[in-house]
């Protein structure tokens, strides 16, 4: 088996397991990372479960990855850089791309547009670019999968090609594309349409943050994005007063793995489950504040909090303000 430069032993070990073999190296010298799979590994049984702490630490890994000097990517909001899947089987045009978007993007080259499919559903990358005419699963058909699946609806696809008619355009956008873009194109040009899917992607959660309140119904992208948050918040609805509501049992109200569900959550609100539940019950305890109905300790039960002085830390913050003040609003 040939020995790689692997991103750390935990990734190493989760990758394994989820991919059945394929694994992360780093593409020496880049600030990209490819996929290589090792026929003979199979650290998966036949029939097993898989192991949902470690495939959600390797889209954690992925993501939180650090540069080849061992400095963290930095970024604008959370001090890394989002993670751009290059499905491309040209190695020169790849390495171009991943160049020119180093600084914005971790970029992760994958050659087949199967493998492709398979990965996005662990890693969670943040953006998409996929070449329509790719090995094992052409662009159109791996963007119709990725849209038509709620664990990858989420992500963002922009397509590139050679054929730039109408008819091949409207074939790409009705594959579910966010863009199509023909090549020959300016860099700029890419690098403005991947600004401009980074910031719908953080309206959107500015958006969601505000459920529980008195918020404004929130744009999706895609019917699955809204169904899926909609049964989401069915879920902490029923379960807003239970103090003892675990992931687990939150995950199996979804119908969903804990890794699905993590990888889902996190993309469309910023947030990992647990996060988001608090969000969401802090919310609600505002506007139950305001309607002078009921004292903080109460509230702190009806909203889930064992404890309301754990409640009270946990409100001022989130609002910069403790719950007696609000009270007198």
């Amino acid at each position: 088996m040939t020995t790689w430069l692997l991103i750390g032993l935990a990734l190493v070990l989760a990758a394994a397991v989820v991919w059945e073999g394929c694994l992360l190296r780093r593409l020496k010298a880049e600030n990209s990372l490819l996929g290589a799979k090792l026929d003979d590994l199979n650290s998966k049984e036949d029939g097993g479960e898989e192991s949902s702490d470690e495939t959600e630490n390797v889209s954690e890994a992925v993501h939180e990855q650090t540069d080849v000097n061992g400095d963290s990517a930095a970024s604008s909001d959370s001090g890394q850089k989002d993670v751009l899947m290059l499905v491309k089987d040209e190695d020169d045009t790849a390495k171009y791309l991943t160049e020119s978007l180093s600084e914005q993007f971790k970029t992760i080259v994958v050659k087949d547009g199967s493998e492709a499919l398979k990965m996005a559903a662990v890693i969670n990358p943040d953006i998409i670019i996929s070449e329509v005419a790719i090995h094992g699963m052409n662009g159109l058909d791996l963007c119709r999968k990725l849209k038509g699946s709620v664990e990858t609806s989420h992500i963002p696809v922009i397509l590139i090609s050679g054929l730039g008619s109408n008819e091949d355009i409207i074939a790409g956008l009705e594959a579910g594309a966010n863009d199509y873009i023909t090549r020959p194109f300016d860099m700029s040009m890419l690098k403005a349409r991947l600004r401009n899917l980074l910031d719908d992607r953080q309206r959107l959660r500015h958006s969601i943050e505000k459920i529980g309140g008195d918020e404004r119904p929130v744009e999706y992208s895609s019917q699955w994005d809204k169904d899926f948050m909609d049964k989401v918040m069915k879920v902490i609805e029923e379960e807003m007063s239970n103090s003892e509501l675990s992931i687990n049992e939150f995950c199996m109200k979804l119908g969903m793995s804990r890794t699905a569900a993590y990888n889902k959550i996190k993309s469309l609100t910023g947030k990992g489950p647990n996060d988001f539940i608090q969000i969401v019950r802090l919310n609600r305890s505002k506007e139950l504040i305001r309607t002078k109905k009921y004292n903080i300790t109460e509230i702190s039960e009806m909203v889930g909090f064992s404890s309301p002085k754990y409640f009270s830390t946990c409100f001022k913050k989130q609002f910069g303000t403790s719950p007696s003040k609000v009270c007198h609003y």
